[in-house]
C-alpha cells in the first residue's frame, strides 16, 4: 500500500478505469479494512453533463444494505474530484467467470441466480429499478457470492411512476425499452435477469447480431435458441422470463416459487425472511459494535456513549460513524455466510422487528426520494439504434401487506408522467381497503378488462381483454387479439389513493380494518378515446 492518502484512507494499486476517473484499492486506517476508492474527476463529469446522474447513483447506492449488493460506505469531495468509498470485492466480474468457464453447471448457475434475484428483489422493495443488469455489473467475492453493482442507470419507481428512458445495454434490454414505450422497471429487470441466466447456462447471449436493427427484431419477437443440455424446468423459467409481452412475463415472486429456483437450495425457504430480519430489523444501535469502537484508535470516551449513539443514528460523518458502518456491514456478511450451515430451527423470523421499525425505514426511503427530486430523470445514456414506437385476470388481488412490501407505503399520490395521464377520471368510494379492492376488480372482470400490478400495490396497468368462447382454437383467439390490438384495445392505469395529508406513511393495516374514503383514478394511456370514455361511463360503484 502506498503512502498516498485521502481523508482517512491510504490508497494503493490501480483496480480499473471508468468514464469519469479511476478505481484504486484503499485501506481505512482506523478499521484496517480494504475498500475500493472510486475517484471521479469533476471536470470530466461537467464535460459529459453527467452531474445529476453521478449524484443520483451515489445517493441510491448509499441506501442499500444487502449482502448481495455492493456497499457504499461514504463519499466526500475536493475541488477537483469526488471520492466514493465502496466495499472491496476481490474476485472478478461474473462476465469474466463465464468467459473462462464457457458455461456453468445448472446447480452453480442456480446458486448464483438465487442470490442475484434476491438482490434485485431487495432493490425493488426500496422502489429502485436497476435497468442495467448484466454479467459485467455483477461481481463475485472470495466465496463466489454475488455482488450487484453499478447503479448508474437506476431510477426510482415512485408511487406508480412510469419509466420511459431507453437505456441500458442493447443485448439485455426488454422489448418495451427498445421500442421507446413507457415501462415498469420491475418487468424490464426480470427480462435482463432472464438474459443473464441464459448467459450463465449457455456461455453466450440469446439475442446477438452484428446488425443492431436485426438484433432488436429478435428481441421484440423473443426469437432465441435453447440447446438440449438444459433441464425442462430451467427452459420453462427462461421462456417465462423472456416473454415479450410484459403482461404475461413472470414476476420476481413467481420466479422465487418456480420449481427450478426452489430445487437443491441451501435453506432458500428461509433466505428472504432472514435477510428481512437482518436488513430491516436491525435499525436500532448494535451495542456490541459500539463496544468494538472503543477498542479502535478513535480516542472515544465511554462517558460520551449516548452522544456517540445519537451521532450514528443521525448518520453524521465522523470517523467513528463510518467505522460503525464498516463493522455493521462485516457482521451482516458473517451472518449471511453462517446461513448456509444453520439448521432450520435456528432461522426464526420475528415479524415484530419489521413492524417496530417499518416507519423509520419508510421515512429513510422518502428522505432519499426527496433528495433526488431535483435530479434530472432523463440523464441516462440512450441505446443506439432503432427507437420507435400481458397476465390474464385470475383472482381479485389481496390488499397490500404492510409487513412485507415497504415500497407500497411510499408516496402513492404521484400519477404516471403527465404526458401519459391527460385523460384521468376518478371515483370516490368509501369503505375498507378490502371492500374497495373487491368492488373495483370485480367490476373490471365483469367488463372483460385484464390487469397487472405496476410498480406499487396501489397502481395497476389495465387493458381490454378478449372473451373466451367455448370451442375456439388458439389460432382464432390470436387473430381476434391481433384485430383488437390494432383497432379497439384501450390501455389505462388504475390508481388507488386515500384522502390523507400524510404522504408515504399510510398505515395499510389500519386501512384494511377501518372505513376510509378512496379515490380510484382511471388514467388513459392509449386507444380510442370514445371507447375509453364509454368504458368509464359504464362504471358504477356503491
Amino acid at each position: 500500500m502506498s503512502k498516498f492518502r485521502i481523508g482517512n484512507y491510504r490508497l494503493g494499486k490501480l483496480l480499473g478505469y471508468g468514464a469519469f476517473g479511476i478505481v484504486r484499492l484503499g485501506m481505512n486506517e482506523t478499521t484496517r479494512q480494504e475498500v475500493a476508492v472510486k475517484i471521479l474527476n469533476k471536470r470530466k463529469i461537467r464535460q459529459m453533463k453527467a452531474k445529476d446522474k453521478t449524484y443520483r447513483e451515489i445517493h441510491l447506492s448509499k441506501m442499500f444494505n444487502h449482502p448481495n449488493v455492493v456497499k457504499l460506505y461514504e463519499y466526500f469531495e475536493t475541488k477537483e474530484d469526488i471520492y466514493v468509498i465502496f466495499e472491496f470485492v476481490p474476485n472478478k466480474e461474473l462476465f469474466g467467470y463465464i468467459s473462462n468457464n464457457g458455461s456453468l453447471e445448472e446447480n452453480e448457475a442456480r446458486k448464483l441466480f438465487q442470490q442475484l434475484v434476491f438482490a434485485v428483489d431487495y432493490c425493488h422493495s426500496l422502489g429502485v429499478a436497476h435497468r442495467d443488469i448484466k454479467p459485467e455489473n455483477i461481481l463475485l467475492d472470495y466465496h463466489n457470492n454475488i455482488k450487484l453493482a453499478d447503479f448508474g442507470l437506476s431510477n426510482f419507481m415512485k408511487g406508480g411512476r412510469a419509466l420511459r428512458t431507453s437505456c441500458g445495454s442493447p443485448n439485455y434490454a426488454a422489448p418495451e425499452v427498445i421500442s421507446g414505450k413507457i415501462y415498469d422497471g420491475t418487468e424490464v429487470d426480470v427480462w435482463s435477469l432472464g438474459v443473464t441466466l441464459y448467459a450463465m447456462l449457455y456461455g453466450e447471449l440469446p439475442f446477438d447480431d452484428d446488425c443492431v436493427n436485426t438484433m432488436f427484431k429478435y428481441i421484440k419477437e423473443a426469437k432465441y435458441y435453447m440447446h438440449g443440455s438444459a433441464s425442462k424446468e430451467v427452459k420453462d423459467l427462461l421462456n417465462r422470463m423472456l416473454q415479450p409481452n410484459p403482461f404475461k412475463r413472470i414476476t420476481i415472486p413467481e420466479i422465487i416459487q418456480h420449481p427450478w429456483f426452489q430445487a437443491q437450495h441451501w435453506q432458500i425457504k428461509y433466505y428472504d425472511r432472514f435477510l428481512l430480519q437482518v436488513i430491516h430489523g436491525e435499525e436500532s444501535i448494535d451495542q456490541e459494535i459500539i463496544d468494538e469502537l472503543f477498542n479502535l484508535k478513535l480516542k472515544l470516551n465511554p462517558k460520551d456513549r449516548e452522544k456517540i449513539e445519537k451521532a450514528i443514528s443521525n448518520g453524521e460523518k465522523y470517523d467513528f460513524c463510518i467505522a460503525y458502518e464498516y463493522l455493521k456491514h462485516s457482521k451482516m456478511l458473517q451472518k449471511f455466510e453462517s446461513l448456509k450451515t444453520k439448521p432450520k430451527e435456528d432461522l426464526k423470523f420475528d415479524k415484530s422487528l419489521l413492524l417496530k421499525n417499518s416507519k423509520n425505514t419508510v421515512k429513510h426511503i422518502n428522505d432519499v426520494h426527496q433528495k433526488l427530486e431535483s435530479f434530472d430523470r432523463n440523464c441516462d445514456q440512450p441505446i443506439p439504434g432503432e427507437m420507435k414506437g400481458e397476465q390474464e385476470v385470475g383472482i381479485i388481488p389481496h390488499s397490500p401487506s404492510f409487513q412485507t412490501n415497504f415500497s407500497s407505503i411510499l408516496d402513492t399520490t404521484t400519477c404516471p408522467e403527465a404526458s401519459e395521464a391527460e385523460k384521468a377520471i376518478g371515483f370516490v368510494i368509501k369503505g375498507s381497503m378490502d371492500e374497495v379492492y373487491k368492488q373495483v376488480f370485480s367490476k373490471l372482470k365483469e367488463m372483460n378488462i385484464i390487469w397487472k400490478k405496476w410498480n406499487s400495490d396501489f397502481v395497476y396497468k389495465c387493458q381490454s381483454g378478449i372473451p373466451i368462447v367455448e370451442g375456439e382454437t388458439t389460432e382464432e383467439r390470436q387473430d381476434k387479439f391481433k384485430e383488437l390490438f390494432e383497432n379497439d384495445m384501450i390501455k389505462f392505469f388504475l390508481q388507488f389513493s386515500t384522502f390523507t395529508k400524510k404522504k408515504g406513511l399510510v398505515d395499510l393495516n389500519q386501512s384494511i380494518k377501518h372505513q376510509y374514503q378512496f379515490l380510484v383514478s382511471f388514467i388513459w394511456i392509449k386507444g380510442p378515446t370514445m371507447k375509453y370514455l364509454d368504458f368509464v361511463s359504464n362504471l358504477q360503484f356503491s
